[in-house]
């Protein structure tokens, strides 16, 4: 699966990802992209990020 989000730092986008790794149904969870926007005065990070959904019996 993909997911597309926006975070108010890069370190919360790590925060979010460790999150995401200590789910039981996902795994392979690996950020793809990554960009700041500077234009904008709060310098948002746009990130995306793939995991493989593993179904639990």
């Amino acid at each position: 699966m993909k997911i597309v989000a926006e975070a108010r730092s890069f370190a919360a986008v790590l925060d979010y990802l460790r999150e995401l790794q200590g789910q039981a149904s996902l795994r392979d969870v690996m950020l793809q992209h990554h960009q700041v926007d500077a234009q904008d005065p709060e310098q948002p990070v746009r990130f995306s990020v793939t995991a493989t959904w593993e179904e639990q019996p």
